[in-house]
């Protein structure tokens, strides 16, 4: 692991009448603009090199998830994002570079295999989290991209106004 500073996030606690109003979101993306921020605005020579969270709570779990899975969708969709700091500065970081995930066709047994382990850390590491939290990410991500190319096939047949051969679906979820 390289040498610096890991942020450790123990819960969050939401009033039950502020909770699924994206409070939880909001903290938790400000944590990473905090880190992804910290070297520059404090000066500092140790970066923040990871944020995890030490034993979590289910539903913590499953916000963590979902942020940092927000936050890897928009470094795939924006792969340049990462060279802008949150002030507008420029930040001298290698581009993201997601060949990796759309090497293999959706239908392929080597779509659902397991993500080269550097490409993990790389990943990891942009997004200053574990490398099994980055395993998570491209999991949710693979499963998403799944399900859009199965709506997309029952659009186009819908379209097309013909039925569509749930062989061909069936073929992809058991690869």
């Amino acid at each position: 692991p390289t040498p610096g500073i890991i942020v450790r996030v123990c819960q969050a606690l939401i009033l039950p009448p502020y909770q699924r109003a994206g409070h939880g979101s909001k903290m938790l993306h400000a944590v990473h603009r905090y880190a992804d921020t910290y070297v520059e605005e404090y000066e500092s020579s140790i970066p923040i090199v990871e944020i995890n969270v030490e034993d979590p709570a289910p539903g913590f779990v499953a916000l963590r998830d979902y942020v940092d899975y927000q936050r890897f969708v928009s470094l795939v969709s924006d792969p340049d994002e990462k060279k802008k700091n949150y002030d507008g500065s420029d930040r001298k970081v290698i581009p993201f570079d997601s060949a990796y995930l759309t090497m293999h066709p959706i239908t392929s047994k080597e779509y659902f295999g397991p993500i080269p382990e550097n490409n993990l850390q790389y990943v990891a590491s942009l997004l200053k989290i574990t490398t099994g939290q980055s395993q998570i990410v491209h999991e949710m991500y693979k499963l998403a991209q799944l399900e859009a190319w199965k709506q997309q096939l029952l659009d186009c047949s819908e379209t097309a106004s013909q039925s569509h051969d749930p062989s061909t679906i069936e073929d992809a979820e058991t690869n």
